[in-house]
């Protein structure tokens, strides 16, 4: 029995969860991002959400969510009717934090259309999404998230979480960079094709030139050379 009791209390979580699982969001994000690339408390026009990822044109919302109350009496008594009840109670608060996650999803306030909701307990996790079915019914709270554009994660899962977005940005920037040196390319480009116009119409009129003096001097030397016989023969 005692052993039971402890096993209970191993996955019962505290009442200060709350803070704690902020905390511990937080450590992941440093862990991962670095300083600037994410934000705290974050203010939007439906409320102030915990976190943001920081994009070049918009932020990912991350809010901490933990429903303590049923979980832990799901877990503190034997009896299936008692489980069964405390378990829709479970469901209907977990869909709760989920409504509160989604109302920070809003694209005309530059946020992404998504948001992640990070639940400090892994045994919470587990039985929320995770855990196919209950009590012999399919566990519908994953799908219910997914509807709403709110992806659950946990201690363990938000890492490949962040280090995906973090590759995102850098494929990001890698594009950024990419495109302003193709900018540049095209401006050396243009810079170059303008030369080349300019070029162009010089040499042009340098041959104009040249070719008029040919034919001036042509013609004088032509005339003069008529000039010098002319001279030549009336002096016979």
């Amino acid at each position: 029995m005692n052993e039971v009791t402890s096993l209970r209390n191993l996955f019962t979580m505290p009442k200060a969860a709350g803070s704690a699982g902020e905390r511990l969001l937080e450590k992941a994000l440093g862990d991962i991002l670095q300083t600037g690339m994410y934000d705290t408390q974050y203010h939007l026009s439906s409320g102030t959400v915990d976190f943001v990822i920081k994009f070049k044109d918009c932020v990912v919302p991350i809010d901490s969510k933990l429903s303590l109350e049923d979980f832990n009496k799901l877990l503190s008594t034997n009896d299936n009717a008692e489980k069964r009840t405390h378990w829709k109670n479970f469901t209907a608060a977990v869909k709760k934090r989920i409504d509160e996650t989604s109302k920070y999803i809003l694209p005309g306030e530059k946020t992404t259309d998504f948001a992640m909701m990070y639940i400090a307990s892994e045994s919470v996790y587990y039985e929320a999404f995770v855990k196919n079915e209950h009590f012999g019914e399919p566990n519908s709270l994953m799908d219910y998230a997914m509807k709403k554009h709110v992806y659950p994660t946990s201690p363990q899962t938000i890492y490949p979480y962040l280090i995906t977005i973090l590759q995102g940005m850098k494929a990001l920037k890698i594009e950024e960079n990419a495109r302003e040196i193709l900018g540049k390319v095209n401006g050396l480009r243009n810079d170059f094709e303008r030369f080349k116009g300019i070029y162009s119409i010089i040499i042009g009129h340098i041959e104009d030139a040249h070719k008029k003096h040919s034919n001036e001097a042509h013609t004088a030397i032509t005339r003069l050379e008529q000039h010098i016989s002319s001279l030549e023969h009336k002096g016979k």
